[in-house]
């Protein structure tokens, strides 16, 4: 049974050596990602590790992970329950993360293409454990 307040170790790809998740789908997303060959690496972002602004206050939003493809794509992935998909907050945040990944990816400074992937449950069952179909499946 999923425990947050469990360290999970024995990862493959990830940055660290043990990481803990805020939900189980977080957590399945993660050994989807580390399973996948086609994957360099992986971070379970903590909070203001990557902060991207996405209200007019001042609050900022921090993505789940960081994942990157041996195709040089750095993905930031949020993932959520299925009921709390289409939420005002978690629209928001997707469109502040998009905002940033296109700023991103605009500037001269930077080499790699970024890319932002918004998981459901229902993706991460229907991905079944591939993140290139995950990938596809996200929006």
């Amino acid at each position: 049974a999923f425990s947050r307040s469990l360290a999970y170790s024995g990862w493959k790809r990830s940055l660290y050596p043990a990481d803990w998740f805020d939900s189980s789908p977080e957590r399945a997303v993660a050994n989807i990602v580390d399973d996948s060959e086609d994957v360099t690496c992986w971070v379970r972002l903590q909070t203001g590790e990557l902060p991207i602004l996405w209200r007019s206050d001042g609050r900022e939003y921090n993505a789940d992970l960081i994942v990157a493809d041996k195709d040089g794509t750095r993905w930031v992935v949020e993932v959520k329950s299925d009921k709390d998909m289409d939420s005002a907050d978690v629209q928001g945040k997707r469109t502040a993360a998009l905002k940033w990944t296109n700023y991103v990816n605009s500037s001269d400074a930077v080499d790699a293409t970024w890319r932002y992937i918004l998981v459901g449950e229902t993706d991460i069952t229907q991905s079944k454990h591939s993140w290139s179909a995950l990938r596809k499946l996200g929006s």
